[in-house]
C-alpha cells in the first residue's frame, strides 16, 4: 500500500488496473487509494466492484475503517442516503468501524425496508452510542425479523437498556 502512495498517480493507475484481479485486499488497497486521493473514477470502480460481490464488500468496509478520518468522513454521509442498498450497508459498517456518527442518515436507515440496511444501522447505533436512538431501538425488538430484532436487542443492550439486556438472547 506504501509503494502505491509512494507511486502517486502511476500507483493509483497500476491499481485502478488490477484490483479486479481479486488478488487478496485487492479492493482493500484501490478504496484506500482512491479515498485518499479522491479519485472519483477509481472510487467508482471499487464501488461498483464492492456492490457486486460480498466478499469485495467486506474489503471495502475494512477500506472505509483503515482512511483517515477525513477521507471516510469526505465520502461517507451523502453514500448512506443515496447509494444502492449493498453500498449503503458496508458505508455504514464502515462508519461505525471508523466511529464516525451519520447523524440523521442513521435515524431513517433504522427503518429501511431493506433488512440488511436496518440492521448495519442498528449496529451502528449501538456502537456509536446513540443513546438518542434508543426508543427507536426499542421499538424494533419485537421485529418479525430475527436480524433486525437481534440487533436491536444487541444495540439496546449496549445502550444500557435492561429490557434488552434481559432478552437478548445468550
Amino acid at each position: 500500500l506504501q509503494g502505491l502512495r509512494i507511486a502517486g498517480c502511476e500507483g493509483l493507475r497500476i491499481c485502478g488496473e488490477h484490483f479486479a484481479a481479486d488478488g487478496p485486499g485487492a479492493v482493500f488497497a484501490a478504496t484506500v487509494l482512491a479515498l485518499e486521493s479522491a479519485d472519483s473514477d477509481l472510487l467508482a470502480s471499487v464501488t461498483a466492484s464492492a456492490i457486486a460481490e460480498p466478499s469485495k464488500a467486506r474489503q471495502f468496509t475494512s477500506a472505509l475503517a483503515w482512511v483517515a478520518r477525513s477521507a471516510a468522513e469526505r465520502f461517507c454521509p451523502e453514500h448512506v442516503a443515496r447509494d444502492p442498498d449493498p453500498l449503503r450497508a458496508c458505508v455504514l459498517r464502515g462508519l461505525a468501524l471508523r466511529r464516525i456518527n451519520p447523524g440523521r442518515h442513521l435515524d431513517t436507515a433504522i427503518h429501511d425496508s431493506n433488512e440488511s440496511i436496518s440492521s448495519a444501522s442498528l449496529r451502528a447505533a449501538g456502537e456509536l452510542g446513540r443513546i438518542d436512538l434508543l426508543a427507536t431501538i426499542a421499538g424494533k425488538y419485537e421485529s418479525p425479523s430475527w436480524h433486525i430484532s437481534s440487533w436491536a436487542l444487541w444495540a439496546g443492550a449496549l445502550l444500557g437498556d435492561e429490557v434488552a439486556r434481559r432478552e437478548l438472547p445468550r
